[in-house]
């Protein structure tokens, strides 16, 4: 066996070149294997590193996509509850004056106070969103990558608080004895209507992007439509893709 071991590491792979004889220089083979072992080590404990980011990075993620969710869903509930509080003020007059119209001033004071709240409500809602997605989302896009999406959406919160806004200093200022759905309309509660229906539609989609194949930071498509003098919108949201199609 010991003879066999030895023509094994010498004789078997040793080479004759004329009247030399090249022997393995087993001591130089085995440091060219240590450090051959060695950079293999650091390779894999580089990877080992790079996957463990990469993995936390991806929990930060989606950790922040789930937040995101929920201020969302949010503010879709709520786009639409300051329009519904003033009309729920103007029917609760409408009915205070039909039926005792001594009792109108309270009614209007606690309406008012509801709308109020409403609109805090809501204006705390979007500003929570808002300071979330500024922060979180760029994290999870290629650097220098500009959210366009983001700069359209920031715009129409700002317009439904404006337009809400607007309707609350109606409701709080108006004649209460005169006050009906058409003046209201006009004064703002149109606009109001129609800027929660679009401003819902749009959270709808900022939330469906956020589980899809497509771009997060692609603008929103927008269309206009003509006015009808009644404080109507004068644009609209584009659903793209419309619904329906893949």
């Amino acid at each position: 066996m010991k003879r066999f071991l030895v023509w094994l590491f010498t004789d078997a792979l040793s080479v004759r070149v004329g009247s030399v004889r090249y022997v393995p220089d087993w001591v130089a083979i085995g440091a060219v294997l240590t450090a051959l072992l060695v950079v293999v080590s650091v390779v894999g404990i580089w990877y080992a590193m790079r996957a463990g980011r990469q993995e936390r990075r991806h929990q930060r993620d989606m950790e922040a996509k789930h937040v995101e969710k929920e201020l969302l869903v949010r503010v879709m509930d709520q786009a639409n509850m300051p329009y519904e509080s003033a009309m729920d003020f103007l029917y609760d007059i409408v009915a205070a004056n039909m039926n005792d119209a001594t009792k109108t001033h309270q009614v209007a004071i606690d309406g008012i106070r509801k709308a109020r709240e409403v609109h805090r409500q809501f204006s705390t809602a979007t500003a929570s969103l808002m300071n979330v997605l500024r922060r979180s989302r760029p994290r999870r896009f290629p650097r220098k990558t500009r959210d366009q999406a983001l700069e359209h959406y920031d715009d129409l919160v700002q317009k439904a608080v404006a337009v809400n806004g607007r309707l609350l200093r109606y409701i709080t200022a108006c004649d209460w004895s005169k006050i009906d759905v058409e003046e209201l309309q006009r004064e703002g509660g149109g606009e109001a209507f129609e800027m929660g229906d679009i401003l819902r539609r749009v959270t709808a989609d900022l939330l469906a992007r956020m589980y899809s194949d497509e771009h997060e930071w692609i603008p929103f498509r927008f269309e206009g439509k003509p006015e009808d003098g009644d404080g109507r919108v004068a644009f609209d949201f584009v659903d793209d893709p419309p619904l329906g199609t893949p």
